[in-house]
Formats: C-alpha cells, sequence, structure tokens
C-alpha cells in the first residue's frame, strides 16, 4: 500500500522536531524528566511491538523510519509521539496542581481524549474474516480514514467501534499512559529521582518503565475476567475515562492554579495534532456513514481536549479579556 509522500512526512517530520524542542525544555527543568521522556519513547515503541507481536490486530504502512521488519514494524514516529503525548498531559496535571497521586488518570484520560481524534483519522479499518495475512496485505474494502496504519476485525466481531477504530484501543491508551505517568511520578516522590545521579536516574527510569508494563499486562488481564469485558462494559468504561479530568477538576478545583501563564512550548505537540489531523478530519470527510452526527461528535471530543489543554491557563485568558 502506497502511502503519498506529502502524508508520510506529515507523520514524520513535525513529531520529531516537537520531540527535540521537548528534550531541550525537559532538560531545562531538570534531568530526570529529559530521560523520562527519553524512556517514555523507549516505553511506547516496546508496548507497540509487543502488540503487534502478540496480536496481531493491525499492521502499520511504511513511514520511512521503521523499527523490526513488515509486517510487525513500528514507525519510529510512533515512540516520538508516545513521548510527546506522555510529555505533554504531565506537564498540563503539573501546571493545574493536583495531587501527584490524582495526576496519573488525569494524564492518561486526557491522552485518550487526544486519542479519540487522531486514530480516527490516521488508521482505517478492513473487516475481514482471514486475519492470517498481515492486515495491510488483506483484501476487501477500508473504511474509516488515512491508512497509516490498518486494523482488522473480522465481521461477526462484537468489539464496538468509534468511528472505525475498536475502543479497546482508547482505553489501552488511557491505561499505559497512566501506568507509566505513575511510576515516573512514584520515582520522584518516593525514589528521590530528581536527587540522583544521571547513571542512577537512567537505571531507576529503566526500571520503572519495565514495571510500568508489567502493569499494562496485569490490567490486560483483568479485562479478561468474564464479564469486565464486552460492549457495554467498554463504552461505559470509555464514557468514565472521558469524564475522569472534568471529576479530578471539579472535586479539587479550590487548590488547583488556573493562571499558570500559557505556553506554546507545552502544548507545541497536540497544536499540530489539531492543525493537522483535527483540520483532515473534517476536509477529508471522514465522518463517513455517521454523517452530521459523527462531525458533531468529533468537534465536541477535539473542543473537550483543548479546554483541557488550556485550563491550566484559563485565568490568564479572563484576564486579558
Amino acid at each position: 500500500m502506497s502511502i503519498p509522500t506529502w502524508l508520510v512526512a506529515l507523520a514524520v517530520i513535525p513529531p520529531f522536531l516537537i520531540f527535540a524542542w521537548y528534550l531541550v525544555h525537559a532538560r531545562r527543568d531538570s534531568r530526570y524528566l529529559m530521560l523520562a521522556l527519553l524512556v517514555a519513547l523507549v516505553y511506547g515503541m516496546a508496548i507497540e511491538s509487543l502488540a503487534l507481536h502478540t496480536t496481531h490486530d493491525y499492521d502499520y504502512a511504511d513511514l520511512w523510519l521503521m523499527f523490526g521488519a513488515p509486517p510487525d514494524w513500528v514507525p519510529y514516529t510512533i515512540g516520538v509521539c508516545w513521548a510527546c503525548l506522555f510529555y505533554v498531559v504531565g506537564r498540563t496535571s503539573d501546571a493545574l496542581g493536583l495531587p501527584w497521586w490524582q495526576r496519573p488518570f488525569f494524564d492518561g484520560a486526557l491522552a485518550m481524549t487526544i486519542d479519540l481524534m487522531l486514530d480516527p483519522v490516521m488508521s482505517a479499518t478492513r473487516f475481514t474474516p482471514n486475519t492470517v495475512l498481515p492486515c495491510m496485505q488483506e483484501t476487501g474494502p477500508l473504511s474509516g480514514g488515512l491508512e497509516l496504519w490498518v486494523w482488522c476485525v473480522p465481521p461477526d466481531d462484537p468489539t464496538p467501534l468509534f468511528f472505525s477504530v475498536p475502543t479497546a484501543n482508547f482505553l489501552g491508551w488511557f491505561t499505559v499512559i497512566t501506568m507509566l505517568s505513575f511510576t515516573v511520578r512514584a520515582g520522584r516522590q518516593w525514589g528521590k529521582g530528581e536527587t540522583r545521579g544521571a547513571l542512577h536516574q537512567a537505571a531507576m527510569l529503566v526500571g520503572l518503565g519495565v514495571l510500568a508494563i508489567g502493569m499494562d499486562a496485569l490490567v490486560g488481564q483483568l479485562s479478561r475476567i468474564p464479564g469486565s469485558s464486552g460492549p457495554a462494559a467498554e463504552w461505559t468504561a470509555l464514557a468514565v475515562v472521558v469524564a475522569l479530568p472534568w471529576l479530578l477538576i471539579l472535586t479539587q478545583r479550590r487548590h488547583l492554579r488556573f493562571d499558570t501563564p500559557f505556553s506554546w512550548g507545552r502544548v507545541a505537540w497536540p497544536a499540530y495534532a489539531y492543525a493537522s489531523w483535527g483540520v483532515l478530519f473534517y476536509a477529508m470527510g471522514i465522518a463517513g456513514a455517521s454523517g452530521l452526527a459523527g462531525t458533531l461528535l468529533m468537534t465536541a471530543v477535539i473542543a473537550d481536549g483543548i479546554l483541557l489543554l488550556l485550563m491550566p491557563s484559563l485565568g490568564t485568558f479572563r484576564r486579558r479579556a
């Protein structure tokens, strides 16, 4: 499958540039944060590689810089985007001033909210009863987005879809970002990570990343318990996670900071995501058969993510007005 060069460039070049920008800014804040950003990149690549080798639910197109061999290869830009998203959501919850143990839940929920826009635009789905071949090589019509990766879903599979993407994918995003955020923050809070030397910090963060992967696997096993999955359970879980950041804000509103000076640096990656992939959702008519209802739903998802990202600086905008 041939992806237009301009589309691959859009998926690869801006994330790498923004990631380099984030590394510089993270180092100015602390070495621990900079190393955590690098570990987040490796963590994202590891999660993707494990998923491709164990589930075979999707495959990536050739996005220039690839790890591994097809069909189970992973674009490096995906790991870079994982790291950028980890940085953005963490800096947002830090700026709000949530209690440290609540920040991982906010981080995971905000990451999932952003991904609710990204995946339907960037990926497509093929409904096929034959999953022997890699998804990219299967035959049959595609539905959904721009085919940078393709999901294989059996026609009789009861898995619920958000647009054309399995809802379990989004719940997985919540889990993996929450677990990494928790372990990295626990390393800072309980392991005194900020006071350690560079090698000690690196070793600690690698160990915490491995621990996060183990916790992800445990959650995955628990989700297979009878009664804990299925369409109703997945839609309910998705709704709860979408509402979670707002519940945390409402319950902690008297103690939060809404006057943090706005920083384009912090929101550079989501600004790129919304200005490119968000616009393409409307320009390419990706709402498809869902029509106006789908367009309004995606507009609400985008507005939700943007408002959460701006929340730490909401007071400064009001004063300017």
